[in-house]
């Protein structure tokens, strides 16, 4: 008998705990630095989260930025609209890697001449090469500028379960 009741004991505890409704459905996402445009007391209302990593929880009304750094919670019926703003780190990264390529290219081709041979010296060679690099440099930074930039998503649905899965498709192509 004494053992049935460390069993129904043991049983109790191992699996008391808080029960939540099968039906609540909350998702976490990180995302990148973002603003929301909302209604707010009649007005439209921007929240920019400027840090390179914000983490967001979508419950089943709300969408709630991490408590530990933001002190805000909105309605997702009260969301207009949410702007991903991408980062541009990535063009002075771009443009020196280009500027190699672009500097050893103009220098190896610095000695072509279709007509005929002819000694190229040292400093033609350095000095094609810088040509070279700043001419892709530029178009290489120019490319990464146009891939860098924001994506704007405008919330106008009417209903609130096809605007929560909108909000559900742009948070998950913002991951980071």
């Amino acid at each position: 008998m004494r053992i049935k009741i460390n069993l129904l004991l043991m049983f109790m505890i191992l699996f008391s705990g808080s029960v939540f409704s099968q039906k609540d459905t909350v998702l976490s996402f990180t995302l990148p630095r973002l603003s929301i445009l909302q209604n707010e007391n009649r007005a439209k209302v921007i929240y920019e989260f400027e840090n390179e990593y914000n983490s967001f929880i979508l419950a089943d009304s709300s969408l709630t930025a991490d408590k530990n750094k933001y002190n805000y919670s909105v309605n997702i019926k009260d969301i207009k609209g949410i702007t991903v703003k991408r980062s541009n780190s990535s063009i002075p990264i771009t443009m020196g890697i280009t500027f190699a390529v672009g500097f050893l290219a103009g220098a190896a081709l610095a000695g072509l001449d279709f007509g005929g041979g002819r000694n190229v010296s040292a400093g033609e060679r350095i000095l094609s090469g810088f040509i070279g690099g700043a001419v892709f440099s530029l178009i290489g930074g120019s490319i990464a500028f146009l891939l860098s930039h924001d994506n704007s998503y405008e919330l106008n649905e009417k209903d609130y379960s096809s605007k929560r899965k909108r909000l559900i498709e742009i948070l998950k192509n913002a991951r980071k």
